[in-house]
């Protein structure tokens, strides 16, 4: 299993250049998912727009709640991928939350996006209720 995350600051600045990076990035490690955080997207760009051939027919996103290009996070995937979304564990308004079967075990993978304004304690919070309501004890960390 192969996981990529890039804080993107914009998937569709520079006319397309960071979707063609993505795509680079993926020919050469073969990612299974690729999060992006920091994507900017509002609900002008629809997911035609940020399309990108070869790694998944479908994305998660969670747009700024504002509807702004700011903030944001989006979720690339295989297509043969048993993967699932839980909207019911996306505690914050920029979080994907998704569960990744493989044989008997399950992956839950948190893709969110935190404004630097916001203070330790609200993320120690959010951190907090996630782990609490998914029942996972220690999670993995992916940087």
């Amino acid at each position: 299993m192969k996981f990529f995350h890039w804080k993107l600051n914009s998937l569709c600045a520079r006319g397309g250049l960071k979707k063609q990076l993505i795509l680079v990035y993926d020919a050469v490690y073969k990612y299974d998912i690729i999060a992006v955080s920091e994507s900017m997207l509002d609900s002008t760009i629809k997911n035609d727009d940020i399309f990108i051939e070869g790694i998944s027919k479908d994305i998660y996103r969670s747009d700024h709640p504002s509807n702004t290009k700011i903030g944001g996070v989006c979720l690339y995937y295989r297509d043969k991928l048993p993967i699932k979304r839980w909207t019911d564990l996306e505690l914050l308004q920029e979080m994907i939350v998704s569960e990744i079967s493989l044989s008997r075990k399950k992956i839950i993978l948190a893709t969110l996006y935190r404004s630097p304004s916001q203070d330790s304690e609200h993320s120690s919070t959010i951190y907090s209720s996630f782990l609490m309501f998914s029942g996972m004890k220690t999670p993995i960390v992916l940087y």
